[in-house]
């Protein structure tokens, strides 16, 4: 078996395992049509911004049900907060090559679950439609749903057909928030997109000085960083290596070692599973062994081969981390580039007997050098904590200014790191 197959089949297999276990269970609570409130858990992961179906389960080791959102008028996870109504909205495509005349726009009535954005003296709320296209209503408190309508359309022109937008949400808006004097010449500078009302929204509760009971604006993106902690194991397989001698040689050595460094995330925020990541790692790691020669009846006993090798080095690595599993106990994926620098990388091979058989030497100094390799490994983060492990390869390839002996080295290496985030 390959170096590294047997480690990469374990850490398959606990994927596997994983993946049918975990889900991102939170505290919450539905209202059914009746009115009557049920709390339990709900699981968030089965959240995109389409929510068709709600996994419920009563306590952590009831049974789970599916809820369809036509079953509700209300449901909560974690913070976050849908409300479920009939609406009718414009349907009709946006894209500019799917566009159709005025007179052919088309709405549909339907019943969907509407996240919440805003709550307090106004109300934001937001919808994707069967056809993936973002829908807005607003509202005051205990006033009546209000669609903020908006479409695109083709209008004929001479030499082809344009396109043309109908805003009349940004009239709409006027209306609902005329509380706030400046709200026309702010509903002008407002496009129909997520971002862009909740931007106006902030500066309407800015304006009327109001604070809002409830908002689920977009998280700005974090930097997280923290130490890490852990062994080492390489391998290491040589082509053309100098002065070789076949007596001497040793099957793929390998050695051990730890690890220390630090690493640095940075999340974008909202729901966003992916993320970038960078680390420092300086790892050290040795190994000294001796065997009897090859062809031991070529050779009066106590002769022996002697094989010594050691390196420190440190990784500059740079790469993503996506979570693929969120719960209590997460599973995510990572990769990307490294370098490695090479402070020491000295590789002995000897042998030792009587005067009538010297000892003779193979030695390799890589020491100095920094060469490029790449990296993958699975992380499961428990709260602050993540359990990393972690496969990378690189080949080295050492070319004289004479082209004589060229050589390679392929190191491939595996890491079980901790990582705590500070």
């Amino acid at each position: 078996m390959t170096p590294f197959r047997f480690p990469l089949i374990a850490l398959c297999l606990l994927l596997c395992t994983c993946v049918s276990a975990q889900n991102d269970w939170q505290d919450g609570h539905y209202v059914d049509r009746s009115g009557t409130r049920t709390e339990g858990q709900i699981d968030h992961s089965f959240f995109g911004d389409r929510v068709e179906t709600v996994r419920f389960r009563a306590a952590e080791n009831a049974a789970v049900q599916t809820l369809s959102v036509s079953e509700l008028q209300f449901f909560a996870a974690g913070e976050d907060r849908w409300l479920v109504r009939d609406v009718t909205v414009n349907t009709s495509p946006r894209a500019v090559g799917s566009l159709v005349a005025r007179a052919n726009l088309e709405t549909t009535t339907l019943r969907g679950a509407l996240r919440v954005l805003y709550l307090g003296a106004a109300e934001l709320y937001f919808l994707t439609d069967p056809g993936g296209q973002a829908q807005f209503f607003a509202r005051k408190p205990g006033g009546e749903l209000t669609y903020l309508p908006f479409a695109r359309y083709r209008e004929a022109a001479e030499g082809g057909a344009s396109a043309r937008s109908d805003n009349s949400f940004r009239f709409t808006l006027s209306q609902i928030l005329d509380d706030c004097p400046d709200i026309k010449s702010l509903v002008k500078n407002t496009d129909y997109t997520r971002a862009s009302l909740e931007r106006l929204f902030k500066q309407y509760y800015d304006c009327t000085g109001a604070e809002p009971e409830y908002a689920t604006a977009r998280k700005r993106g974090t930097f997280s960083y923290g130490p890490v902690l852990g062994a080492n194991f390489s391998t290491h397989q040589h082509t053309n290596f100098p002065n070789f001698i076949p007596r001497l040689r040793w099957d793929d050595p390998s050695a051990t070692g730890f690890t220390a460094g630090v690493m640095v995330r940075y999340h974008p925020g909202g729901k966003t599973r992916a993320g970038i990541k960078a680390g420092l790692l300086a790892s050290r790691a040795s190994i000294e062994m001796t065997a009897p020669p090859i062809d031991p009846s070529a050779f009066p006993e106590g002769i022996m081969r002697l094989y010594n090798y050691e390196e420190t080095f440190v990784q500059l690595q740079a790469g993503l981390e996506y979570l693929l599993i969120p719960g209590k106990v997460g599973v995510a994926l990572e990769g990307g580039l490294q370098l490695e620098y090479y402070l020491t990388l000295k590789e002995t091979r000897q042998q030792d007997g009587f005067d009538r058989f010297p000892e003779t030497r193979t030695e390799l100094d890589e020491s100095g050098y920094t060469k490029a390799g790449v990296y993958a490994g699975l992380v499961f983060p428990v709260g602050r904590a993540a359990l990393i492990l972690r496969v990378s390869t690189q080949r080295n390839r050492y070319l004289p200014e004479d082209r004589s002996n060229d050589r390679e080295h392929l190191i491939r290496r595996g890491f079980l790191l901790l990582n705590y985030t500070l």
